[in-house]
């Protein structure tokens, strides 16, 4: 529903719905920024320098990155499950 939309809605029915709607999964502005341009480039050019100045090898880069991801979805996985179990009935 867009902002205009919600402006004339009377104000008890706007409250009652806003208990009601269910909570839309956050989209960050940030991420959509990056799909635009040249953002993947960008990023390998920046991630083959950081190797470079550390003498990582590939293998080891991407091992470690994926622990890094690992770790991350591990936690956002944690929160869900409390959200879920918070916000029951």
């Amino acid at each position: 529903m867009r902002k205009t939309r919600r402006q004339w809605m009377p104000q008890q029915r706007r409250a009652r719905r806003r208990r009601q709607r269910v909570k839309k999964k956050r989209r960050w502005r940030s991420q959509r920024k990056r799909r635009r341009g040249r953002w993947r480039q960008k990023r390998r050019m920046r991630n083959q320098r950081r190797r470079r100045k550390r003498r990582v090898s590939l293998l080891e880069e991407t091992r470690r990155l994926m622990m890094v991801r690992a770790r991350r979805n591990r936690r956002r996985r944690r929160s869900q499950r409390v959200r879920m179990t918070t916000n029951r009935g």
